[in-house]
C-alpha cells in the first residue's frame, strides 16, 4: 500500500451542465484490477451503474485519467468499484 493524497483518488468535475461529474486515477501498475464508478440514493444501497457514463481524458507514463458523469439527483452517493480479475 501507498499513500496518496485525495487529489490521487476522485475529484468532482465542474463545467458539464446538467451532469455530475468526477474525475478519477487508475494505476497502470496494477492492469488486473478494474474500476467501475456505482451510485446510490443511501449509503447502504442498493449501488449501481445505471446512468453513469465512463470517458478516459488521458494518460500518463503511471495512471490514466477517467471521468465519470450521471444526470444529478435530489441527494447520493458515488465510488469506485474496484474488481481483481485472476
Amino acid at each position: 500500500m501507498d499513500a496518496c493524497t485525495t487529489a490521487d483518488l476522485m475529484t468532482i468535475a465542474l463545467g458539464r451542465a446538467n451532469m455530475f461529474s468526477v474525475l478519477y486515477y487508475k494505476s497502470k501498475a496494477a492492469p488486473d484490477v478494474t474500476l467501475q464508478p456505482i451510485r446510490a440514493a443511501t449509503l447502504p444501497g442498493p449501488w449501481s451503474d445505471l446512468g453513469i457514463t465512463t470517458e478516459k481524458l488521458g494518460e500518463d507514463a503511471e495512471r490514466e485519467q477517467w471521468q465519470a458523469s450521471a444526470p444529478p439527483g435530489a441527494s447520493g452517493f458515488i465510488r469506485l468499484r474496484a474488481t481483481h480479475q485472476d
